[in-house]
């Protein structure tokens, strides 16, 4: 069970308020502290906490009012409340007088725009959900080779001097370290070769001997 506000009027004006209120069944008395009425989300009266009464009225209606019932402008908490005339602590008395007053209240409220009277709700925001980190497998960087700049010609010229010049005295070097050819083995042997001519000179008078036999016995022809 819901428990029943404790309101800071006085008992006995919060009683006369739900009296003037019994009348009107369509009405529901509302507040935690501070009774109050309301329609359509617009509230029109509500009880002091001394025990008088406000109400709202239109404001062609607000200065006759305060004229006619000796009422007062509602400042609440150092701020004036447009439209609303605080009724005398004895008005609250003269239930039937007040009930009047209360449905001249009652019938201008209806006139105005209604407001949203319930809250939204306020949605819990869910914590955001961390994604698990996927560790990627680390790519090994391509080493770039670095341009090499260009020489100009005339170092490349000096550099090919150099490397020439060295080579130069290795060729020289290689060329007195090579032993000598020895000729003499070679004249020997043209020497031996001399008797191979006698022999041809020898082998010459038998041929001229063997054509005077062949002339001789070749008979003689006529």
């Amino acid at each position: 069970m819901a428990k029943k506000p404790v309101f800071k009027a006085p008992p006995d004006k919060l009683a006369l308020y739900e009296k003037v209120l019994e009348a009107f069944p369509e009405v529901e008395l509302k507040g935690a502290a501070n009774a109050y009425t309301a329609f359509n989300g617009n509230m029109f009266s509500f009880l002091l906490e001394d025990g008088r009464l406000a109400l709202r009225f239109d404001e062609g209606e607000l200065d006759e009012i305060l004229a006619k019932y000796k009422a007062e402008p509602c400042r609440m908490y150092g701020r004036m409340m447009r439209g609303y005339a605080v009724l005398p602590d004895a008005q609250l008395k003269k239930v039937r007088s007040t009930t009047k007053l209360f449905e001249r209240s009652f019938a201008y409220v209806k006139t105005l725009k209604a407001k949203p009277t319930t809250k939204k709700k306020a949605v819990a925001k869910k914590p955001p959900v961390k994604k698990a980190l996927i560790q990627k497998p680390k790519v090994k960087k391509k080493a770039v080779a670095k341009p090499v700049a260009a020489k100009p010609v005339a170092v490349k010229m000096a550099a090919a001097k150099k490397s020439a010049a060295k080579v130069a005295p290795a060729k020289k070097a290689a060329t007195k370290k090579a032993p000598a050819k020895k000729a003499a083995p070679k004249k020997a042997a043209t020497k031996k070769a001399a008797p191979k001519k006698a022999a041809t000179k020898k082998a010459a008078p038998k041929k001229a001997a063997a054509k005077k036999k062949a002339a001789k016995k070749a008979p003689v022809r006529r």
